[in-house]
């Protein structure tokens, strides 16, 4: 019982550990593109207040250099962002439902 209860409490303080941990907040999908890219749309994403369910996820056809990603907000309204991968800076433009809430 001592040893269960020894586990029990071993893996609420990891968790607790982990909860507080500022490095789990920026863990953010990044495979082959510019993590500031990544970036930049979460901290628009957190600026705007925006609750969002699943982060976009993003795809870019071997034939293009525009990016496009999607995701999901909690009241399940479309999160949509496309940049330009061909221009400096990337500038790019996210939309929640119909709303255009950042473009630059």
């Amino acid at each position: 019982m001592r040893r269960r209860a020894a586990i029990l409490a071993t893996g609420a303080a990891g968790a607790a550990a982990l909860a507080g941990c500022a490095f789990t907040q920026g863990l953010l999908p990044v495979g082959g593109l510019s993590p500031d890219f990544y970036f930049a749309q979460a901290d628009v994403l957190v600026d705007q207040g925006v609750a969002v369910k699943t982060f976009p996820q993003c795809t870019m056809p071997d034939d293009s250099t525009i990016q496009t990603c999607t995701g999901q907000t909690l009241d399940g309204q479309t999160i949509t962002v496309t940049g330009d991968q061909s221009k400096d800076g990337m500038p790019f433009t996210i939309t929640v439902g119909p709303d255009v809430i950042f473009q630059g």
